[in-house]
């Protein structure tokens, strides 16, 4: 097969170089948030969002929510996926039907807006959903 291309896995013994071919991954095990204050950020997803900080390092947080998990990261260089208003680009969390007019009494009551709500009538999610931001246009 040859060596690796990435100069990341030369060397490694734990990777084996095989044939190439499609893969299905099996989940999701995490994905990144970025942030330019890890402290606020902490702070909003445990208090706003519900998520539980599961481990600390330097700059970065790992989250939980049920079963699952994210990492919020501040590396310096934080660049707002969305303008003011605007949520195209998110991160999506279930919240179960019961609790979804607390969650967004709860969101109204700490002074942050909505930005777009739709109602059964989400083109590929059933469920209402409502949109907002942290502080940082996540």
């Amino acid at each position: 097969m040859g060596d690796f291309k990435s100069p990341a896995l030369q060397g490694t013994g734990n990777v084996k170089n095989v044939a190439p071919a499609p893969f299905t991954p099996s989940g999701t095990l995490h994905f990144t948030i970025s942030v330019s204050d890890l402290d606020r950020a902490i702070e909003f997803y445990t208090n706003i969002v519900g998520a539980s900080l599961w481990r600390r390092i330097t700059y970065s947080a790992f989250m939980a929510v049920g079963d699952n998990f994210f990492v919020l990261s501040n590396i310096g260089y934080h660049r707002r996926p969305n303008n003011t208003g605007h949520c195209l680009i998110h991160n999506a969390f279930i919240v179960q039907g019961d609790q979804f007019d607390i969650a967004v009494a709860h969101i109204e009551a700490n002074d942050i807006e909505i930005v777009r709500y739709e109602d059964e009538g989400h083109t590929s999610f059933v469920g209402r959903h409502a949109y907002f931001q942290d502080p940082f246009g996540n």
